[in-house]
């Protein structure tokens, strides 16, 4: 999956959204029986990506809260992932092992939590 992920074009973060143009899906990113509609747990996936999110659950996880948090703004409301997720989310990112690059989206993430304008773009 990483060869066909690795076909996206531009920023790392772009991963967890769509492959081409054409068809999307909407798939939450925390669900637990339930599917909270906060808009930072929602997001647009290619339906390829969309079957990889749930085949690789935690690593689907972390690509997509990783272009949520470039995305930032609405998309990116740690509070709200955190109602929809049932835990902390910024807690349960930094227990993950994780292979590149997801572990440095992981580390970008959990060095700053909510988002600023000043984080470095990787």
């Amino acid at each position: 999956m990483m060869a066909l992920l690795a076909t996206i074009p531009g920023s790392p973060g772009t991963l967890a959204r769509t492959l081409e143009p054409g068809p999307v899906e909407t798939n939450h990113i925390f669900s637990f029986g339930r599917r909270p509609d906060y808009w930072s747990n929602l997001i647009d996936l290619h339906p390829a990506i969309h079957r990889w999110f749930h085949r690789e659950l935690k690593l689907g996880r972390v690509a997509c809260l990783y272009a949520k948090w470039l995305k930032g703004g609405r998309d990116w409301e740690v509070a709200d992932l955190d109602k929809a997720s049932g835990r902390s989310v910024i807690g349960w990112l930094e227990i993950l092992d994780l292979p590149e690059p997801f572990a440095t989206w992981r580390t970008a993430i959990v060095q700053h939590p909510a988002g600023s304008g000043s984080r470095p773009t990787i």
